[in-house]
């Protein structure tokens, strides 16, 4: 599987394959976290493998900030077709968008992210995970201020 972390002691972007036999999570600058067979449900993870937390979201493993130039195209076109008065035009590309969407939606893995430090496990299982929690989130988010303030 696949995983990519922000080590806790130089601050980097990690990016590595781990398995349920390997023996811990390792960042080249030495930081090490220790894995046990209780944190694999199968070939998934039960919990992160880099902080050991058990709140994870199940979210599509896609670039937000390509979903958002699609987006920013589609609003352009459609708009420039709206404004030369072509309606069928403007709806086929409003569908046409939409398709892509379905098919990105069908297509796309998912991925692992975990609520505490954003570690991506990319992961063929997970189904039994949640989409994002507004609520979760939030309650996560306070902990990092409070522990920011400390």
């Amino acid at each position: 599987m696949r995983f990519a972390f922000h080590c806790p002691a130089c601050f980097r972007t990690v990016a590595t394959s781990v398995t349920p036999q390997s023996p811990a999570v390792t960042c080249p600058c030495g930081w090490k976290r220790p894995l046990e067979a209780s944190a694999w449900n199968g070939d998934h993870p039960r919990e992160c493998l880099a902080c050991g937390n058990a709140d994870l979201w199940r979210q599509k493993d896609f670039p937000q900030r390509m979903g958002i130039a699609i987006i920013a195209v589609q609003i352009v076109l459609t708009t420039m077709f709206w404004s030369w008065r072509r309606p069928v035009w403007t709806y086929a590309t409003l569908i046409v968008f939409a398709l892509l969407d379905m098919v990105l939606f069908a297509v796309l893995p998912d991925v692992l992210v975990c609520y505490r430090c954003r570690a991506r496990h990319r992961t063929s299982g997970g189904e039994d995970r949640t989409t994002f929690d507004l609520e979760t989130a939030e309650r996560y988010r306070q902990e990092r201020l409070r522990l920011a303030e400390k």
